[in-house]
């Protein structure tokens, strides 16, 4: 049922409308948790779709496949999306822009012989995941990937070493190895600024909308703003920077916070139809102890000091356990799943070092374990069916046909992944396949990807984003000693998670309980 009042209802209305008819080119929307920004995105496509030409479409893009596959499934099937492009940016980037990279090698003056690469560029499925665990050595200092890609533009010793690997990324791009990190964005940036490029995509998109803007990093920034800078298209930017809760991976809210002084006109979307409005009025108090209350009735948001199975059992309606990591995840789980009716899930997570291959291929792996294992689900609305898969395996090898992968024969998981993988060509060893099953025995990896009708859950905090959920409880257990964005963030997006409760139990640290007690007063 929707947490909110004829009154809110049509601010909301109003609210969506002025940003699905804006005229304004360049459009950032600061949009509060269960606003209905898809909705509003998907609404503001139709509209677009009806009025331009037949050949041209529309980019959206997200940061994850799921997202971009409800957008996709979202927009009306009478609607012409075959000359637009959704999908993730990784995928954008890949897909589009990276058509020109012959063409730009050469530009640039990066071959000693002006000539087209003569062997063909390969561009695996989605992209060569760089692990967190690679290393950047530069006189005895060890940075992630992740880490210079936050504080690249922050440091100057850090440029110096983000040049040098970019350096190193050109001359693996030129011998046919293409891995997506921070170089990919500088290197399409350039790529925008080419003629023949312009030309294309000018008569090709005449919008492109961004959802999750909030967590596009410092060089995803410099090159949509390559795009405003050269080309034609109209960009609508939608985020929330309250929910940015992925710095560790270089997201910079603060930029999303800052586009007004870049040309974008700022709409906001106040009203929230998922969360009642006390769970909303804490939410935001996180960032401001000042602000006045903004309910009538009670509070819907509680402290606790302990949770059992006795508090979990008299919960009305489906509830979300939320841990700070999958430790602590893991550890409620086998406290509670003989008494409670939960599960707990969990990605694969094998040895990066001994199965590189893995994840090197993971996000093709992970689809071809959903299409196996959800193909013929008891439950008709969680069935894959080959059409929901069929674009991934074309990104990989277009002449991929339906029969390659029918599993309307009976075929062992361990077959299905080896017959996959030859006709994809992705080179996966057997130790691995092996021990990709072996960890499938396990019910919190095996139901990350068989869906089942479990609506009680346990996971942490990160993997909740974009999930609702009746009753949400949020036990926090950091070892923090300051209050910081981030986790004010995290904080945030928990809360934000429930529908109609929330319940938080702070321990083993003063700094956070004192914090919460204050909070909720």
């Amino acid at each position: 049922m929707n947490n909110i009042s004829d009154e809110l209802k049509e601010i909301l209305d109003f609210e969506q409308e002025k940003i699905i008819s804006s005229s304004e080119k360049y459009i950032f929307v600061s949009a509060c948790p269960g606003s209905g920004k898809t909705y509003t995105i998907v609404k503001r496509i139709e509209k677009e779709l009806n009025e331009i030409e037949e050949y041209q479409g529309v980019v959206a893009c997200s940061f994850t496949r799921e997202a971009s596959e409800e957008l996709k499934s979202r927009i009306n099937k009478k609607l012409e999306i075959n000359n637009s492009y959704i999908g993730t940016i990784d995928s954008f980037v890949k897909d589009t822009v990276c058509k020109f990279v012959n063409r730009a090698l050469i530009n640039a003056n990066l071959f000693s012989e002006q000539v087209i690469i003569d062997k063909k560029i390969f561009f695996p499925e989605e992209y060569v995941k760089i692990q967190d665990e690679f290393i950047l050595k530069n006189n005895g200092k060890n940075l992630t990937i992740n880490e210079l890609t936050r504080y690249y533009d922050k440091n100057q010793s850090l440029k110096e070493i983000g040049n040098k690997y970019y350096s190193e990324w050109i001359k693996k791009l030129k011998e046919c190895q293409y891995e997506v990190s921070f170089p990919t964005y500088l290197f399409a940036t350039y790529i925008v600024k080419m003629k023949v490029f312009i030309e294309w995509f000018n008569n090709k998109y005449t919008t492109i909308y961004i959802d999750e803007a909030q967590d596009l990093n410092f060089f995803q920034h410099l090159f949509f703003k390559a795009l405003k800078d050269n080309t034609n298209v109209n960009i609508i930017m939608v985020g929330d920077a309250n929910q940015s809760i992925y710095q560790f991976r270089g997201a910079r809210p603060e930029l999303f916070r800052k586009l007004t002084n870049f040309g974008y006109s700022e709409y906001k979307i106040n009203v929230s139809i998922r969360c009642h409005p006390s769970i909303i009025y804490y939410a935001n108090k996180i960032y401001d102890s000042s602000l006045v209350k903004s309910y009538k009735d009670k509070s819907h948001v509680n402290l606790i000091s302990e949770v059992n199975s006795k508090f979990l059992n008299g919960l009305t309606g489906s509830s979300f356990i939320l841990t700070e990591s999958n430790n602590t995840a893991q550890e409620l789980y086998e406290l509670y799943k003989t008494d409670y009716d939960i599960i707990y899930t969990k990605k694969l997570d094998l040895d990066n070092k001994k199965y590189n291959d893995y994840y090197e291929n993971s996000d093709i792996i992970d689809e071809l374990l959903r299409y196996y294992l959800n193909y013929d689900n008891v439950i008709d609305k969680y069935k894959y069916p080959y059409e929901k898969i069929e674009s991934i395996l074309l990104s990989c090898n277009t002449k991929i046909k339906q029969r390659d992968f029918n599993l309307r024969r009976k075929i062992q998981l361990d077959e299905f992944l080896k017959e996959s993988f030859l006709k994809l060509g992705i080179i996966i060893s057997d130790e691995t396949i092996f021990e990709i099953i072996n960890k499938l025995e396990d019910e919190k990896y095996k139901y990350n990807y068989y869906t089942v009708e479990k609506e009680n859950r346990i996971m942490t905090i990160h993997t909740s984003k974009g999930l609702e959920s009746d009753n949400v409880i949020i036990v926090l257990d950091n070892q923090y000693n300051v209050i910081n964005e981030e986790f004010k963030n995290k904080l945030f997006v928990a809360i934000t998670r429930a529908k109609n409760n929330v319940y938080i139990l702070s321990k083993n640290n003063e700094v956070v309980s004192n914090f919460i007690n204050n909070l909720i007063v």
